[in-house]
């Protein structure tokens, strides 16, 4: 029979020898790696937040930003790494949206998780039902926050005073950056804002007019006359001529030389725009334009390639031939050409092409074709990367040119709700939509990120991301009070509904305790708890609503105070704001998408049992080593009571020997 005791022993080697981690070793792991950088980031959180010097291996410097601290965030045990990586990801979907949050998210799941094992110990509950419910309620709050009260817009056509001030809070009060952003809005009405690391030694911001699109210019040192590396051609100097397919020597060489003719003769250069060029047909205009150098002319062609590969592509394609004015050149317009300048060249033997007779194709020469299908370009700048059209919807195609822009913005409206459905925003479609509408604008601002060393420039760069895209969520979906004081009023207006079931109040009121310790966490980085200071009103409505003027806060009272008055709070300022004057706000995104952020987080802490990892190595030799030294520690134990009980019993012993000997001395 075997001994049970050796099958136990066995099955242990064996499940140490696996590379598995389950059961409560897990749940643990997960939870202390969560805490563990909740704990670290906690102290980047708000304003009166503390920087984190950054030593990544290139460059030492110092961020503020929770995201930028938990990129760089890493652990030397492969498993906790890997864990971590998973914890990590699902704050990823926040960054990418609306900016920043990341922290708050990392810290609200801890809190939460904490309330939940609380929660667990006194209750009884069935997590796949817990899951469910807790997904109820924050589709809840979600809607109550995005058509609530609690929710402003921002007016396009307004001054974007709003879009400022959520700058200067995501910025973390940068008054040039919130000033930068304000303009860029008030000059374009484009949310949609591109940054890059510049030369200079400051912030600084340039609007970009015109139609920007992808292209590879080629022998393009051959035509700069900017001091920027570019070439420009302005006053309607430049013809542009559309194919939609590759161009090969063979068929296209006689086409190019006709067009080059017929711009120079209207003493114009033309550009010949295709997805390819061919080596042999590059290497003959090469050719070509380098005669045309020795002779001290500017050459008059240019070869521009354009990518056709997406079908994202060949709407860019349609939408730049619209503003030019012109027609694009497919394979059947090609075979026109040729097809009429056999029949020039041979009046007797012409050729009865029926594609002439189609009304798309009916020129009466290629001259003619050349006059309808070309298009015309008013001014252009061009890099060896990309061009950028400009002064184009004021000539030609006006009205179809606005036409065009109303389709791609309900294109892009629908994309954009669509994806707001989802959990994350890398969606083709949306991104696609979102693209060209931005193209089509005409309109876009770029923001110059200088500093007096790279570590500057990247430190300043983490700010203008962050804000850029809070202001742009906002733009978009709207803004609410921030310091999460919308969200804890939503709250608590959905606890008083008498529908709910015992766990979704329970959960509400959970969520109500993680929001409010989100909030301190942000206050006790400038005062501890303990600490109450006088608070200032701001604003004549305020001050006439509020009697108790007088009193003295701590944090906890401040964050009660604002959720039961309807008020803002200014931290920096330690002001009190009415709703209608607003100073401290957040996109209406950032709440949601934390919300969202802290249930996927506990979804992986709750739902989850076990961790399979290749990661995982087993060193048999340190195992033998921990079972022997195990067996040592039992030995050591049993040695150790039976040395107790055997002293025990000799005391005992000895006292009835004391006891007997004392009554002999009586009785002798």
């Amino acid at each position: 029979m075997l001994d049970d005791t050796n099958i136990r022993d066995r099955y242990s080697d064996i499940a140490a020898s696996a590379n598995l981690i389950n059961g409560e070793d897990f749940r643990n792991t997960v939870f202390n790696i969560s805490k563990y950088a909740a704990d670290m980031v906690v102290k980047t959180l708000g304003p009166f937040g503390s920087t984190t010097i950054i030593d990544d291996s290139t460059f030492t410097y110092p961020s503020k930003d929770g995201w930028t601290c938990l990129n760089r965030l890493h652990f030397n045990d492969p498993i906790y790494d890997s864990i971590y990586k998973c914890i990590r990801q699902i704050s990823f979907t926040i960054v990418n949206k609306v900016g920043d949050g990341t922290t708050s998210a990392l810290i609200g799941a801890n809190a939460f998780l904490e309330e939940i094992l609380n929660y667990q110990d006194n209750n009884e509950f069935r997590q796949v039902d817990f899951m469910n419910d807790l997904e109820k309620v924050r589709d809840k709050i979600i809607n109550k926050l995005l058509n609530g009260d609690e929710l402003h817009l921002i007016d396009k056509n307004g001054d974007f005073s709003d879009i400022r001030k959520i700058a200067y809070v995501s910025s973390n009060s940068n008054e040039g950056l919130s000033d930068i952003i304000q303009k860029i809005y008030q000059e374009t009405n484009n949310p949609n804002i591109y940054v890059t690391l510049d030369n200079g030694n400051k912030l600084d911001y340039e609007i970009q007019t015109g139609y920007r699109f992808e292209c590879g210019t080629l022998n393009h040192k051959v035509y700069v006359n900017t001091d920027d590396k570019t070439c420009e051609l302005n006053h309607g100097e430049a013809l542009i001529a559309l194919f939609n397919h590759n161009l090969t020597y063979n068929e296209h060489a006689k086409i190019i030389s006709m067009l080059s003719n017929y711009a120079n003769a209207l003493h114009k250069t033309i550009i010949i725009a295709a997805p390819y060029f061919d080596d042999i047909l590059t290497n003959f205009m090469g050719t070509a334009i380098n005669g045309m150098i020795q002779q001290h002319q500017v050459p008059n062609i240019l070869m521009m390639q354009i990518p056709l590969s997406l079908d994202i592509q060949h709407l860019y394609m349609s939408d730049l031939n619209m503003l030019v004015n012109g027609q694009i050149l497919d394979t059947g317009k090609v075979r026109a050409i040729y097809a009429m300048m056999h029949n020039q060249e041979n009046p007797d033997k012409k050729v009865e092409e029926e594609l002439l007779k189609a009304p798309t194709y009916n020129f009466e020469s290629p001259e003619d074709l050349f006059d309808h299908c070309l298009g015309h370009i008013n001014k252009i700048t061009i890099s060896d990367t990309y061009a950028v059209l400009q002064d184009y919807d004021s000539v030609y195609n006006e009205n179809l040119y606005k036409q065009t822009l109303n389709e791609a913005e309900q294109n892009y409206n629908f994309a954009k709700e669509k994806a707001n459905k989802s959990d994350t925003n890398l969606n083709k479609d949306f991104m696609n939509a979102q693209q060209r509408y931005v193209k089509l604008i005409g309109k876009m601002g770029i923001i110059k990120v200088g500093g007096a060393s790279e570590l500057e420039k990247h430190c300043i760069k983490d700010s203008v991301d962050d804000a850029v895209l809070a202001c742009k969520s906002a733009y978009d979906n709207g803004y609410i009070r921030g310091l999460n004081l919308a969200t804890i009023k939503v709250i608590r207006e959905l606890m008083k509904d008498s529908t709910l079931t015992g766990s979704e109040f329970d959960i509400l009121n959970m969520l109500n305790n993680v929001f409010l310790s989100m909030t301190n966490a942000v206050l006790t980085n400038k005062y501890s708890n303990e600490v109450k200071r006088r608070v200032n009103v701001r604003g004549a409505q305020t001050m006439a609503r509020i009697t108790s003027l007088n009193m003295n806060f701590n944090n906890e009272e401040i964050i009660e105070f604002c959720v039961s008055n309807n008020l803002g709070y200014n931290l920096v300022t330690e002001t009190f704001d009415d709703m209608e004057d607003l100073t401290v706000i957040n996109s209406v995104s950032t709440d949601v998408e934390i919300l969202k952020a802290i249930l996927g987080i506990l979804s992986l802490m709750l739902t989850s049992n076990q961790f399979l990892s290749t990661n995982l190595v087993y060193d048999r030799k340190m195992t033998r080593a921990q079972a022997i030294e195990q067996k040592v520690e039992v030995q050591k134990q049993l040695t150790s009571a039976i040395a107790d009980t055997i002293i025990s019993k000799l005391n005992t012993n000895m006292s009835v020997f004391q006891k007997i000997s004392s009554f002999f001395k009586k009785n002798r």
